[in-house]
């Protein structure tokens, strides 16, 4: 009695085919790969050369999955091995523990665990694929440590920037002392001292009598202006009036002494800001205006300073001549960037950022945000 049994055959052919074919990919593989029971233990296992674990295949059989597990990292690893048992959750990625050598050393590695459950969901087998991750951990370390240092010399450089701020404001409150106390005193003596030689000159030669009254009102003028510098310097008024009242003090004083138009727009800007705001501010609109005397040629200047969510924005408009921002590295009168590199800090300072956007012919635009 004969049975054809070629189809039997060509099914053990093709199971003998991809048997081969997984042994090879799986001897191939340079992760380390084990099986386990229902109860944990290693029946089988894959080594690859010059393995992390520095065992032999046969030192690893029959033991416990945790057995290599560093001891602070087993809990970690079994919570999630019950978890993805409650969930009867057949595949587990990227658990991340470290593996003790046979020499003691301590290796990272990833594991991706496959269970398999029986209809009652018993688990009676795992797989584990084991990847070493020592390179990438160190990078994390070495990232870690990078952006620490990283944030210790931004530390340094916003404290400098803080101290050169104010040392610059601390020089200002000298300048406008020395200013008021020794030459406005002075100057106040010579103007007496005119008026005093002009009215015994009153009966006398008409031209040196019209000579003193003229350095006398020159002397009277310098000792306005040496007022306004120190009441500039100091900024009393910036306490007591507040932001809006100042910058429209500041932009009437500009147009007093220049021939520039300025449209100031204003909006819900509250009466109490943080005194360092509100200095940081006011010096920023006051050198962006200085920079467009000095160097802009620009005739008409907007301002806005609006309250928009929970910051300020002040922007300091003209119509100059502007300038190439990727050229530009010193100032026409060749005395560099410092009036930008300050109005800079001082936004850094409170909080806030400040961009400047130019072009040749078109004019400059100075935009900050202040964080209330």
């Amino acid at each position: 009695m004969a049975r054809d049994i070629s189809d039997v055959k060509q099914v053990e052919t093709g199971l003998w085919k991809a048997e081969r074919s997984y042994r090879s990919l799986v001897e191939n593989i340079p992760d380390v790969i084990f099986s386990t029971d229902k109860d944990g233990k290693i029946f089988h296992v894959h080594l690859p050369a010059a393995t992390f674990y520095g065992y032999e295949a046969q030192e690893i059989i029959s033991r416990s999955y945790t057995s290599f597990v560093f001891a602070e990292d087993i809990d970690s690893v079994r919570t999630e091995v019950k978890q993805a048992l409650r969930d009867r959750s057949e595949f587990t990625k990227g658990v991340q523990y470290r593996v003790v050598s046979k020499d003691g050393h301590l290796n990272w590695v990833e594991a991706n665990l496959h269970m398999q459950f029986d209809p009652q969901g018993m688990c009676t087998r795992t797989d584990v694929i084991i990847r070493d991750i020592g390179d990438l951990k160190k990078a994390e370390t070495e990232l870690r440590q990078s952006n620490r240092e990283l944030k210790k010399a931004i530390e340094r450089r916003r404290s400098l920037s803080k101290r050169l701020i104010e040392l610059l404001e601390k020089d200002r409150r000298q300048i406008a002392m020395e200013l008021h106390d020794r030459m406005g005193q002075s100057l106040s003596v010579l103007r007496t001292g005119f008026g005093a030689i002009a009215k015994r000159l009153e009966k006398m030669d008409g031209d040196i009598l019209e000579l003193v009254k003229s350095v006398e009102e020159k002397t009277v003028q310098e000792l306005l202006n040496l007022k306004n510098i120190s009441y500039e310097l100091r900024m009393n008024m910036l306490d007591h009036l507040g932001l809006v009242p100042s910058i429209r003090t500041l932009i009437t004083d500009f147009e007093n002494s220049s021939n520039l138009r300025i449209r100031f727009f204003t909006k819900d800007i509250p009466r109490e800001i943080d005194p360092d705001k509100l200095l940081a501010l006011y010096r920023i609109a006051q050198e962006a205006l200085l920079n467009i005397v000095r160097h802009a040629h620009a005739t008409d200047i907007y301002i806005s300073l609006i309250k928009q969510d929970n910051k300020v924005l002040l922007s300091v408009e003209d119509n100059g001549v502007g300038y190439d921002k990727q050229n530009m590295t010193v100032t026409s009168d060749g005395k560099g960037l410092l009036g930008i590199y300050i109005m800079k800090e001082r936004a850094a300072q409170v909080g806030g950022g400040l961009m400047i956007e130019s072009q040749i012919g078109k004019g400059t635009q100075v935009i900050t945000e202040v964080p209330l």
